[in-house]
């Protein structure tokens, strides 16, 4: 399929040839969205999510409907304003407690200050998609079509706000290589030491697969740390493991082998638990899959037979293990979610290969619209929207 499909465009457009273009459309989107250029053209109302980690859906689904029932009332025909950002940002360099994110958030609060402006919204976009949509950008909504021009002239304003940021999207966990990441936490002298897998981040679009740092702990001395490797998905390697009772010796072969990251290795072991495979985000009290551990020594190893991330001390729980007997425990995701955070003496981001590797210009992207931040840096901004805009 040549022809990029887009699923909120594409459902726009088909609520459009029913509804009409009298009745106006509310969103709210993650805030980790590309977003085509055609969006403004089928929907009125715009609103990201405002934390990363995200927590804050229901809240934005609220004002969202809000303004819908607003622009209902008072018979308003909004237009809204969009304007890309030609910048590829990985998402764990713009966590939202941190800078420059804490910043743009605050301009988005100042923005909805103004008279005429209803909500403003910054989508840092999905950096792992090569598409012509892949990008940064701004949707500022205004009250009434009377604030159509204001609105623009604030887009363009906070679109040159965010690329005067651009430098400043950094990494704010510590960052290593695979195996000087693990020296690392095997070295720390307090408890528990969390390392992301962020090539591999289940919760960004990878798959789970990956067995870079299996290979890696297989052939490391823990030094009498207890060590968790979470969570490993091998629905052939699962169901071998869940025929043995617990207690039992296993001997399995580890990894789909579809690449290099993800080659086959021999485990050998005992069956410590079975448990339940917990979902994502609204999803983190529902059974997704379930998830067999195998204790090697000191190393303990879940196989899972779905691809998803270990990110609430439910997710171990429900899979029949102690998060507190960890001194050092490996989540498939990048920046660690809030209730792991609490609990981190120490998080490290190891820059793992995989679908979600975190270092964006070394990636061969072929189809985003150029100049782009990182892939470049020496340009101006409306030089890069005028040079996309008249493709």
């Amino acid at each position: 399929m040549n022809e990029l499909v887009r699923g909120e465009l594409q459902l726009l457009k088909e609520m459009r040839e029913i509804v009409g273009y009298d009745i106006p459309i509310s969103l709210a989107l993650d805030i980790h969205g590309n977003n085509a250029v055609e969006l403004e053209k089928y929907v009125n109302i715009v609103r990201a999510y405002r934390t990363v980690p995200h927590t804050d859906q229901g809240e934005t689904e609220a004002i969202t409907a809000r303004l819908l029932v607003d622009a209902l009332n008072n018979g308003t025909h909004i237009i809204p304003a969009y304007q890309r950002v030609p910048m590829i940002i990985g998402g764990e360099t713009a966590l939202g407690n941190a800078e420059p994110m804490k910043s743009i958030f605050a301009k988005l609060e100042e923005l909805e200050t103004i008279g005429g402006i209803s909500t403003a919204s910054f989508f840092i976009g999905f950096s792992w998609a090569d598409t012509v949509d892949s990008s940064a950008s701004v949707f500022v909504i205004p009250e009434s079509e009377q604030y159509a021009d204001l609105a623009k002239t604030k887009a363009e304003e906070l679109a040159e706000y965010v690329f005067s940021k651009r430098y400043a999207f950094t990494f704010d966990a510590i960052t290593l290589k695979p195996e000087e990441a693990i020296d690392k936490a095997l070295a720390f002298d307090k408890k528990p030491v969390f390392i992301s897998d962020s090539g591999d981040n289940t919760t960004g679009g990878a798959v789970g697969i990956n067995t870079i740092l299996l290979e890696l702990l297989l052939k490391k001395n823990l030094k009498g740390k207890k060590v968790c490797l979470t969570a490993i998905f091998d629905e052939k390697a699962f169901e071998q493991c869940n025929q043995s009772d617990i207690g039992d010796e296993v001997s399995i072969n580890l990894g789909v082998d579809y690449d290099e990251s993800s080659k086959s290795h021999l485990v050998k072991g005992v069956l410590k638990a079975k448990g339940d495979l917990l979902g994502y985000l609204g999803a983190t009290t529902d059974k997704v899959g379930e998830v067999c551990t195998i204790s090697v020594g000191d190393l303990d190893i879940v196989v899972a037979n779905s691809g998803e991330s270990f990110i609430t001390v439910g997710h171990f729980s429900a899979a029949g293990l102690n998060l507190e007997e960890y001194d050092v425990i490996f989540v498939k995701q990048g920046y660690l979610f809030p209730e792991l955070s609490k609990l981190a003496a120490l998080e490290i981001l190891a820059l793992t290969p995989g679908a979600t590797y975190q270092l964006i210009e070394e990636l061969d992207f072929k189809h985003i619209p150029r100049p782009c931040f990182p892939l470049e840096k020496d340009f101006q901004l409306h030089e890069a929207v005028q040079k996309a805009t008249s493709k």
